[in-house]
């Protein structure tokens, strides 16, 4: 385990996150309305994705679209199935599912996060050193991007019927992206 985890996050098994790659506006309009996504302000599929802490993507979701909230991916991709009791788990301020986490004997770790007061010093520091380990997830994502065009988007969805046989073929290029990226060295420093 890196030298960053072992020091405040022992525990930890996973870092999860989402992300959305760019699609092509879907012919139908309920489509179209389903994977808008106001974050992105486009069309989006969307994924969630987790990695150990040494950098070994250990989880991908199927596609959802853009619309759904990180939530309900964290709630109906069999991501908690797979946490087991003593488990801790990292995620950013906006990942609302401690209680789903908990449930199986494991922790959601996130940066504080307050809307109308100001942080106390300590939160600071807290929420300083999950941003510090968390942020590896990010750029697993970011390395993926870079080194697999088809992740950047815009995804081309078209000769298949509907929105969601797209996205499930869509699901295997992600995986073998993801299962690719494990071939390659960390990008976590383990000093």
């Amino acid at each position: 385990m890196p030298m960053c985890f072992r020091r405040h996050y022992q525990n930890t098994v996973s870092i999860m996150d989402c992300f959305e790659t760019q699609i092509q506006i879907p012919h139908d309009r309920n489509d179209q309305a389903a994977t808008y996504s106001t974050y992105k302000s486009r069309n989006t599929v969307k994924y969630l994705i987790s990695a150990t802490p040494n950098g070994t993507i250990n989880f991908i979701s199927k596609g959802y679209a853009g619309r759904k909230s990180d939530q309900f991916i964290v709630r109906h991709s069999g991501y908690i199935e797979n946490l087991k009791p003593g488990d801790e788990v990292l995620a950013d301020k906006g990942f609302e599912v401690a209680e789903e986490i908990g449930l199986r004997g494991a922790k959601l770790t996130t940066p504080a996060f307050k809307r109308a007061a100001q942080l106390t010093q300590l939160e600071t520091e807290i929420s300083r050193q999950v941003s510090n380990v968390r942020i590896h997830i990010e750029r697993e994502i970011g390395c993926m991007r870079m080194k697999f065009d088809i992740m950047r988007g815009p995804v081309i969805m078209s000769n298949l019927n509907t929105f969601q046989d797209n996205v499930c073929f869509y699901d295997k290029i992600v995986a073998v992206c993801c299962i690719l990226s494990n071939l390659n060295p960390s990008i976590i420093p383990f000093e």
